[in-house]
């Protein structure tokens, strides 16, 4: 009886340190998928945020935007935070249903971000910085943003779906893939889909605001380089220089500018410029400055 135990006893240890290392292993499992899960809803989310905001950012920086990375910075903080939060519910739970609710919830929220940064969060935070620009903005259209929104939410919220319904898929492939570049590439994958949306995104909210931006910057460098010279009227008239008429003789190559205004269609978009000693209050309708006036109360 004793040489039958300590003949079953070496099986039993055994038996016992296989399911220790299959424990040990699973577990290691379970938390690898839990921070790739983590870094790929974070990567979906800087994904969109570069293909929303990045070119809007750099081009404004090329325009004397003031604050020009503002909607960049705050949207792109919103959505890693979002999408890692998805990822992460989705990767714990591993259930259709919560992965359904968490990339839905993440999908309302981009569309969310993609009109309130550019349309009203990143004016007040202009303000915050310089509060003389307070004396100049006047955000209307305010009762339309609930249905710019759900308008975004048509074509943002499908493609944040796919992409978080690969998650789980992608995720394992990153996993135990064989090297490197097949690690990346599924977060690559994923990103590839939310940046579609993104370009989507940035032509319908951004463009418009940004086209304004870019013409009145060109306006004002047209009058600036023509102060000297006898400009040809065809080129002023081209350029819009009568706009700047009021106030031509106190613009200056030091400036900055930020959206303060806009209409219900983005047509009509109001701009402060900072100027050396004025701050201006200009109006571009349809990517053609109207008329440039010294805000109210400016100095």
């Amino acid at each position: 009886m004793c040489a039958v135990e300590l003949i079953r006893r070496p099986k039993n240890m055994n038996t016992f340190q296989n399911n220790n290392r299959s424990q040990e292993l699973e577990d290691r499992l379970i938390r690898q998928k839990r921070r790739y899960g983590i870094a790929y809803g974070v990567v979906v989310g800087l994904a969109f945020t570069v293909a929303v905001w990045g070119w809007d950012g750099y081009m404004l920086s090329q325009a004397h935007g003031f604050l020009p990375w503002t909607k960049f910075t705050l949207g792109g903080s919103a959505c890693a935070l979002a999408g890692g939060l998805a990822g992460w519910v989705t990767s714990r739970l591993e259930r259709w249903l919560f992965t359904l609710s968490a990339w839905l919830a993440a999908g309302f929220f981009f569309a969310w971000l993609i009109v309130s940064v550019p349309l009203q969060i990143a004016p007040q935070v202009s303000v915050w910085f310089e509060p003389q620009l307070a004396q100049a903005l006047e955000l209307g259209g305010a009762e339309h943003l609930p249905m710019r929104v759900a308008a975004d939410s048509l074509w943002t919220v499908p493609f944040i779906l796919l992409a978080g319904g690969f998650q789980n898929l992608l995720v394992e492939s990153a996993i135990f893939a064989a090297n490197s570049v097949g690690n990346v590439a599924p977060f690559l994958a994923g990103a590839l889909i939310v940046s579609i949306c993104g370009t989507v995104a940035d032509n319908f909210n951004n463009e418009p605001l940004r086209s304004a931006m870019l013409a009145m910057d060109r306006t004002v460098q047209f009058v600036l380089d023509s102060r000297d010279v006898n400009a040809d009227p065809a080129a002023s008239r081209k350029n819009h220089a009568g706009s700047l008429r009021g106030i031509k003789d106190q613009i200056t190559q030091d400036r900055a500018m930020t959206i303060t205004g806009y209409s219900s269609d983005l047509g009509e978009v109001r701009i402060a410029i900072q100027f050396e000693t004025l701050l201006a209050d200009c109006t571009v309708i349809y990517n053609q400055p109207i008329i440039c006036k010294p805000a109210q109360g400016s100095d």
